[in-house]
């Protein structure tokens, strides 16, 4: 009964849910078509091919997702031949053809219409409806029980991709008898030739239907626009209990997310903006609420008691409560779901749920305003003032990074050191990650907590807690993914060793933040302390750091005794070090996983240990060490030539300089200063290792298994290339590795359709090719700065550090007094100076992951910011260079490490340089100057 060239093709799963509601439609319709003429009028579940210009837009709509078995109120189709019938007994055919073939956009010719239009608006009302009409709407309303009814245009060029003629017609509410109907049915003829929908219409790039099958509007051309036509829906009415609409994609963030704005009773007031609406946005695949945005309601709009239409009323007990609970946001979630896949675009869909918390779909059109192409519209994701974190998110994130990334397992640690910051909510726009600080004004009860943090240092057994069980349960997951060879597994316990990829995944970036504000807390303390100490800045302290984390050194930590026994054996083969500047990376690291004897043991542990940590990011999209070759094999040989003896020497030379400091103060201070400068080190380990025990490293290790689910997707032509499984979710990727052809039931009940290939590459291509340059730095209006706050004392010492430690040594970008000249000019960009010294030397852009295989020896790095896992490119280069971040960023901690200049924070270095420029770093003026351009 559908043509397929009008229908797209609905999904496996959605034909399967709803095939029994389709075939008690086809029972219904047979009936129906012995009592009514369809060309007169009929139930719309029995009309037959229905068409754009038979039964206009809305109508249209509605038919195709009644017949697709969607819970659509019953109603009533008045064709479009209806209207020409009407038209041709009113006697204004030629009156219209007038109007429609003159040149609209010319004001003086459409004020010459108006007395025109003003005839056919009186002969349209008082001519008779057709009785035969009038007959089939009498035995429609008897079949629905002579309930209230909705009468609503349906126009031919209404609902449709290019324009929608939303609110343009009349629509007409709680009609009962059929005087009330057949007169709200000619209001509906009668509002085309409103003069508003003339100037709506001299706007549009479309207007009417095409003469023949296809069903696409004309393009306008002044003076030959042809008249529209316009059926009519008489739609049973929706008592709701609420109301709302529903866009199937977030316009202004995650394209698999669903926007929802929702009021109790109808619709008319969010429609009209006299109502608040309730805002949710909830993930498209498992109605997971991502954000709510709650207005207590106080009114509503209900069926009018003395005149037509609805009337806004107040709420008896107007409750704080959501308008929509999770069961309907769920409902609603897969209602919008199967009518984008239906439709295959996004949809906005109005909907109501009555007061049996059932939910009818009122219509969809497409969505007229997406665009396709152009700049990315940011808007703030919540009230409020939000900054981007380009620390951590310098690119856009993948699904997965979405729903598992946050900062709320923070939230009990920062409380027990007495801080006031509560919570650091985080949205996604676009992709890209914006966060907001929550604050708890200070009490009695913190100063407690934080007293007791201080005086009876209980940092001391945060550290305990994180070497005696932390880091040895961290060592177990790793351990268990790195015992498992996904290669050897057979499809089935290869699906099940993804799955738990993925949770494991989610557990370490769980585990990341768990010290999160205990390190931090503690070095910031460490900076103060140190510096009231001995009279220095703040910043000078950290040089006595140096050293403490040999685990940030990556594969060049010779402590590592694998990584020791491997440099040893690697200088003494001349074979071997002839294959670590082979020009066929990929073969070379091959011939080294192979090789026979203790080296090969030694370099099957090192891939396992080191080449499967991340290589750029945090995400499961970013590469792995071991996954670009020729780097891996780059950081070896460097690792060959340099002094066995170089770490020792820096420690010694930082202790040397720690001698100093402390021979300086008196002797009595003498304690004091080391019990500093033990615990400062003891806590900078915990802050760099904390990371590459849980994400860089864990979450490197679960990306294994996952590529090989990827590399037999790729091998099946499922996905077109392994590593888009990195972009979709858990689900989605178990349904693509189960084959099901249904779909798998996710946690919250829903299910999870299959992403299409070209679904997959836009979204890894998204994440590879976006601009973070062109990604604003805050959204929404910054607040008054604070009042001056005395603190309790010890409230006072926790947030000093926390802005020595955090917010200064991680975000502080130091442009405050940079002259505006420097600002402007594309010679020259400022920041903080890191890490003392100055070089000069080529620039190295690395945007993407995927550039750290460009550095060469000696190179500048410049770069948008640095996560712990640019360690491992770090020794090839003469200095670094960031737009993001402060002195204690990964880049400023791993430069004064290999004693390397850093410059953080300039904030537009990646669009001044460009890769081969020749540039001057000097730490001393904070400076990046350019020397010559690349020719």
């Amino acid at each position: 009964f559908m043509d397929r060239a009008s229908f797209p093709r609905p999904s496996m799963r959605a034909s399967v849910l709803l095939s029994g509601k389709r075939e008690q439609l086809a029972t219904q319709a047979e009936f129906d078509l012995l009592e009514f003429n369809s060309s007169l009028g009929c139930p719309l579940a029995s009309y037959e091919d229905a068409t754009l210009s038979l039964v206009g837009g809305k109508a249209l709509q509605c038919w195709r997702m009644m017949k697709f078995g969607l819970p659509v109120p019953a109603a009533f189709i008045i064709p479009t031949y209806v209207y020409s019938l009407h038209i041709g007994e009113a006697g204004v055919h030629d009156l219209i053809d007038e109007v429609f073939s003159s040149d609209i956009r010319d004001a003086s010719i459409r004020d010459m219409t108006e007395a025109k239009l003003e005839e056919i608006r009186d002969k349209i009302m008082s001519t008779p409806l057709n009785e035969e009409v009038v007959d089939n709407l009498k035995a429609f309303l008897s079949s629905i029980g002579n309930v209230t009814v909705a009468v609503r245009s349906s126009g031919s060029a209404e609902d449709l991709a290019s324009q929608s003629f939303a609110g343009q017609y009349d629509t007409f509410l709680y009609k009962k008898t059929v005087d009330e109907i057949i007169e709200s049915i000619k209001g509906c003829w009668k509002s085309m030739f409103q003069s508003h929908i003339l100037e709506y219409a001299s706007k549009s790039v479309f207007l009417d239907a095409k003469v023949g099958d296809k069903t696409e509007p004309q393009v306008y051309t002044p003076g030959l626009m042809k008249p529209p036509k316009m059926g009519v829906l008489v739609m049973q009415m929706v008592e709701a209990k609420s109301s709302g609409v529903c866009v199937s994609k977030n316009l202004w963030g995650e394209p698999d997310e669903i926007m929802i704005e929702s009021v109790f009773g109808q619709g008319e007031g969010l429609v009209s903006g006299e109502l608040t609406p309730d805002r949710y946005v909830v993930s498209k695949y498992t109605s997971k609420l991502c954000y709510q945005e709650l207005t207590p309601q106080t009114h509503k709009f209900v069926r009018s008691s003395n005149i037509d239409g609805v009337e806004k009323v107040a709420i008896n007990q107007p409750s704080d409560e959501p308008v929509l609970n999770s069961r309907h946001l769920r409902a609603i979630v897969v209602a919008a779901r199967a009518i984008e896949d239906f439709y295959n675009k996004p949809q906005d869909i109005e909907w109501a749920i009555d007061e049996n918390d059932t939910l009818f779909i009122l219509q969809a059109r497409p969505i007229t305003t997406l665009e396709s192409t152009g700049p990315l519209s940011f808007l703030p994701p919540g009230e409020g003032f939000w900054t981007f974190d380009p620390t951590h998110f310098p690119r856009p994130v993948s699904p997965w990074f979405r729903d598992s990334y946050g900062f709320k397992y923070a939230s009990h640690n920062s409380r027990r050191t007495g801080c006031m910051i509560a919570d650091i909510k985080l949205r996604f726009v676009h992709q890209f990650g914006y966060q907001q600080p929550t604050f708890i004004p200070p009490s009695d009860a913190l100063e407690r907590a934080a007293e007791a943090y201080w005086t009876k240092k209980l940092y001391e057994d945060d550290y305990r807690e994180f070497t005696d069980f932390f880091r040895p349960e961290c060592e177990a997951l790793q351990d268990e993914l790195q015992n498992i060879n996904p290669s050897s597994l057979g499809h089935n316990a290869l699906t099940k060793h993804v799955a738990r990829c993925f949770d494991l995944a989610v557990e370490f970036w769980k585990r990341h933040h768990t010290y999160t504000f205990p390190a931090f807390v503690v070095v910031g303390d460490y900076m103060n302390r140190m510096a009231a100490l001995t009279g220095k800045d703040v910043m000078e302290t950290l040089q006595l750091l140096e050293g403490s984390s040999p685990e940030s050194r990556g594969l060049l930590n010779r402590d590592d005794p694998i990584l020791a026994d491997m440099y040893d054996l690697l200088v003494k083969s001349d074979k071997a070090m002839n294959l670590l500047q082979h020009k066929d990376a990929a073969w070379a690291v091959d011939c080294l996983m192979h090789w026979p004897d203790e080296l090969g043991d030694v370099m099957r542990k090192v891939r396992i240990k080191y080449g499967w940590r991340l290589a750029g990011g945090y995400d499961l999209v970013v590469p792995a060490m071991i996954e670009t070759p020729d780097f891996f094999l780059k950081t070896l040989y460097l690792g060959t030539q340099e002094d066995p003896e170089l770490w020792l020497k820096g420690t010694a030379k930082v202790q040397k300089l720690a001698d100093e400091w402390k021979s300086a103060l008196a002797e009595e201070k003498h304690a004091e200063f080391e019990e500093i400068l033990s615990v400062g080190r003891k806590f900078f380990r915990m802050r760099d290792e904390r990371g590459l025990a849980t994400d860089l490293s864990g979450v490197g290790l679960c990306r294994r298994g996952i590529m090989e689910g990827g590399r037999r997707l790729e091998d099946q032509g499922i996905i077109i290339r392994a590593e888009h499984i990195c972009v979709a979710t858990k689900y989605e990727a178990l349904a693509l590795l189960r084959c099901d052809l249904g779909s798998l039931v996710g946690n919250q009940g829903s299910s999870t359709e299959f992403p299409t290939p070209r679904e997959l590459e836009r979204r890894f291509e998204y994440i590879a090719t976006a601009d973070p340059n062109l990604i604003p730095r805050a959204l929404g209006n910054p607040p008054p700065p604070p009042d001056e706050m005395s603190l309790p004392k010890n409230i006072r010492r926790t947030m000093d550090a926390i802005h020595t430690g955090l917010l200064r040594g991680v975000w502080d970008e130091g442009l405050e007094d940079v002259d505006e000249d420097i600002v402007k000019s594309k010679d020259i960009v400022k920041g903080v100076a890191a890490s003392m010294g100055q070089t000069t030397g080529p620039v190295c852009l690395v945007i993407h992951e995927g550039d750290l295989r460009k550095v060469q020896k000696g190179d500048i790095i410049i770069t948008y910011s640095c996560s712990a896992s640019f360690n491992i490119v770090l020794p090839l280069c003469s200095g670094i260079c960031t737009d993001y971040g402060g002195m204690l960023s990964h880049a400023a901690i791993v430069a004064r490490e290999y004693g390397i200049p850093a410059i953080v924070g300039t904030q537009h270095a990646t669009t001044k340089f460009k890769d081969g420029d020749i540039v001057c770093m000097d730490s001393s003026t904070a400076k990046v100057s350019l020397v010559s351009r690349k020719e």
